[in-house]
C-alpha cells in the first residue's frame, strides 16, 4: 500500500504533517520572522604554522553587531542584523531582508590565550586568527647517549 493511500488519498496531508511536525519542533508554526533567523552561519576552520584560522559568512553584518567570546576551548560568534528602515515613498516589489539574530559555537582543539585572538571582517567575511598557546605546540625532545 502507499503513502497516499495509507493517509486516505488526501494529497495535501503529507503538507499537514509537515506543519504539525514544524510547529512540534519549533514551537509554532513557520513565519517570516522565524524561518528569516540565521540559526548559524557558514564557517571554515584550519590550522596553519601556530594559528588557528576561523572564518565565519557575515554578508551585510556591521562589526559593531558582531560578539566573539572564548571559554575554555570553545570559540562562539555571534550577533544581529537590523532591517532597514522601510521608506515611505518607495514602492517595495520585494522586501525578504529581515532583522535576524545568528549564533555559531565550535570547540578548538586547544585552549588558546585569548588575549592573542584578533579578528578581522573584510567583505562579509570574519577572519578570526587564533595563535597555539605555547604549552600546546610540539617540542622536539633529543635523544642522549647513554
Amino acid at each position: 500500500m502507499n503513502y497516499l493511500a495509507r493517509r486516505g488519498r488526501n494529497p495535501w496531508s503529507v503538507f499537514e504533517e509537515l506543519d504539525e511536525l514544524h510547529n512540534a519542533l519549533t514551537g509554532g508554526p513557520a513565519t517570516h520572522e522565524r524561518m528569516g533567523t540565521i540559526l548559524s552561519p557558514r564557517m571554515n576552520a584550519w590550522e596553519e604554522g601556530d594559528k588557528l584560522f576561523v572564518e565565519v559568512e557575515l554578508p551585510g553584518v556591521s562589526r559593531d553587531d558582531i560578539d566573539i567570546s572564548i571559554v575554555d576551548n570553545e570559540l562562539t560568534v555571534s550577533g544581529k542584523t537590523e532591517e532597514k528602515e522601510v521608506k515611505k515613498e518607495a514602492t517595495y516589489h520585494r522586501r525578504e531582508r529581515r532583522s535576524c539574530e545568528f549564533s555559531r559555537t565550535v570547540t578548538l582543539p586547544y585552549k588558546p590565550e585569548s588575549d592573542n585572538v584578533t579578528a578581522v571582517s573584510e567583505n562579509g567575511v570574519l577572519t578570526i586568527s587564533i595563535p597555539r598557546p605555547k604549552e600546546t605546540k610540539p617540542r622536539k625532545i633529543t635523544v642522549k647517549a647513554a
